[in-house]
This record gives C-alpha cells, structure tokens and sequence, in this order.
C-alpha cells in the first residue's frame, strides 16, 4: 500500500531534527523508486502489447500474401465475383439485391475476362469461360425462380431483386454461345408454366432480356416462346378480371 513521507515517519517519534530530514530523504526514496518500479512495469507491459500487435500483424500479411500468390494468374474479379453470388442467395432482399446490381455491371465491363487465367491453355480458355458463365447463369436462374419479394405501390408491384438478377442474366446471355443460351430458354420456359406468380414473373423478366440481347437468335427464341407468352398473360387476365 501507498503511504505519504508523514505516515512513514510518524511512528518514529523523539528523533533530532538531523534524524527526521534523513528519515524523510529514506522515505521520498523509497517512494521515487516505488513509482518508477510501477512505470517500469507498465512500460514494458505496453512494450509487449506492441510487440504482440507487430507479430500479428506481420502473420496476417504473410497470410494475406500468400493467397493472392496462390490466385495470381486467375481473372482480378473473381473472387469478388464469387462473393456476390453468394449474396445473391440472402435472406436480407438488399443484399440479394446489391449482389445483383454489383453482378450487373461487372459482367457488364468486365465479363469477358470470367473464368480466363494466363496457366490456362489458349485452347481451353474460351471452355472455362462458357463453364463460368453456365455457373453464374444458373445462380441468376435460381433468384428469378425463388424470390418472392415484391413491393407494392397502390395498384402496381415492383420486383427490384428479380428485376436486377435478370438484368444481370442479360450480361451474362450476351456472351454466353448458343447452345447455352437455348438451355436458358427451356429454363426460363418452365418458369412460365410455375404455379407461383412470382416465378412465372421471374420467367417473363428473363425473357424479355434474352429476347433483347440475343437479337440474332430472335426469329427461333420468340416463335418458340410466344406460346408461352400468351398462355401466362392469359393466366394474369383470369386473375385480374
């Protein structure tokens, strides 16, 4: 415990003034050398925080390091690209609808390099590229097929998380060849005949954009497609009417 010089040197009652200055001087020393034991303590506990915050540090760096060593060569957007579709399954509708935005205007700029790496053969790379493509468009499926957020003003709906995921899906159809943009078709098809009008609207977007984007496939997509159109609309008026 702490005690001032008076406390220390109370007790020692019947000294000569000489005897009380040296039993003070004692004192003050002690307690000098008390508060720089006390300093000395606190600066080295400091001294080992720091330490153990460079360490850590510098591991995570190392870490840090090393994974982008692994991943060099493959396309910069990758794994960013795989976060976002990860986020397009959420519970929270922003998320699902942020992921989308930032989907969209990736593959808009960007999407030509997906699924490209430079330890990838010239020979195979436009393969891995149709494969990262099939991925991502199945994904963007999946959303159109299982959302069912919708917010309605007076007597109007707006889907923004399925209106973005088949905007996405546009960018994606755009590059994608044509056997895999028929395979799309047959899915965004079946979508029409769901029972859910939510998936049946999912559908109806991703059809609008493929019809849009594929302007050299439209004299075989919309003849093959307008029947299904119509059959839905006809669904809706029954509803309405």
């Amino acid at each position: 415990l702490r005690k001032n010089v008076r406390e220390v040197i109370s007790p020692n009652e019947g000294l000569s003034s000489r005897e009380m200055n040296r039993a003070k001087r004692k004192a003050r020393q002690a307690v000098n050398k008390q508060r720089s034991r006390e300093a000395m303590e606190d600066t080295n506990g400091e001294e080992i925080e720091k330490k153990r915050i460079k360490t850590d540090v510098k591991e995570e760096y190392i870490i840090q390091y090393d994974l982008e060593a692994g991943d060099a060569g493959d396309w910069p957007l990758e794994w960013f690209c795989d976060q976002l579709s990860q986020d397009l399954f959420s519970s929270c509708w922003e998320t699902r609808h942020g992921a989308a935005t930032a989907l969209r205007e990736v593959l808009t700029v960007q999407g030509d390099g997906a699924g490209r790496a430079t330890y990838i053969p010239s020979c195979q790379m436009e393969t891995y590229h149709q494969i990262w493509l099939e991925d991502m468009s199945i994904r963007l499926l999946c959303v159109l097929a299982l959302d069912r957020f919708g917010d309605f003003v007076s007597d109007a709906v707006v889907a923004p998380v399925r209106e973005t995921c088949a905007q996405a899906l546009c960018g994606v159809l755009k590059l994608m060849n044509v056997p895999a943009c028929n395979g799309v078709l047959k899915i965004l098809l079946q979508l029409l005949d769901h029972q859910e009008w939510e998936a049946r609207h999912g559908g109806l977007l991703g059809l609008k954009y493929l019809l849009a984007v594929r302007e050299d496939m439209i004299d075989v997509y919309l003849p093959e497609s307008f029947p299904f159109i119509l059959q839905v609309m006809h669904r809706f008026l029954k509803i309405f009417i």
